[in-house]
């Protein structure tokens, strides 16, 4: 049985609450909602690829676009604009091409630059038996999780997670 946690996915917010953010550059174009790892200097930040380890937050609305006209929140980010990157609580994101699922850990998208999916899990090796590949899979997918998501998407939608990279 599915229990709606009541959690509704915004149309109109990255951050679902009150999130710690921090304020950086964007080195390249990215849209809001996406992930972000660290850039070349240490306040630039640029689109996470696949498999970053570098990860550090969610893009936040592009509050840059207020000033323009015929333009929206959800405005992409030039290189050299200033944004709000959320690190720390409950934010939208894309999932990947697999989608993600509500209650499964989440890590960087495997297809998709930007996304997340569902963490691939790999099981630590068998009690008594040294596998090198096998245990270097398993701390390699903790360190590659980015927190928990709290509903369900499809490809290329948004979903609600709980973002707790440290």
């Amino acid at each position: 049985m599915v229990v709606n946690t009541g959690i509704k996915v915004p149309t109109n917010s990255i951050a679902c609450g009150n999130n710690l953010k921090v304020s950086m550059i964007a080195q390249d174009a990215f849209i809001p909602g996406q992930v972000v790892m660290k850039g070349t200097a240490d306040n630039q930040v640029l689109l996470a690829t696949v498999g970053s380890l570098t990860v550090v937050g969610v893009a936040d609305l592009n509050r840059n676009a207020r000033a323009r006209t015929n333009v929206t929140l959800m405005t992409a980010y030039a290189a050299g604009d200033q944004l709000e990157v959320i690190t720390w609580g409950f934010v939208r994101v894309i999932a990947d091409t697999g989608g993600i699922t509500a209650g499964s850990m989440v890590s960087m998208g495997g297809n998709t630059s930007g996304s997340v999916r569902v963490c691939p899990y790999t099981a630590p090796p068998a009690a008594d038996t040294y596998n090198t590949v096998a245990m270097a899979a398993s701390l390699l997918c903790r360190d590659q999780i980015l927190g928990r998501a709290f509903t369900t998407a499809t490809a290329t939608n948004y979903a609600v997670m709980f973002w707790g990279k440290l």
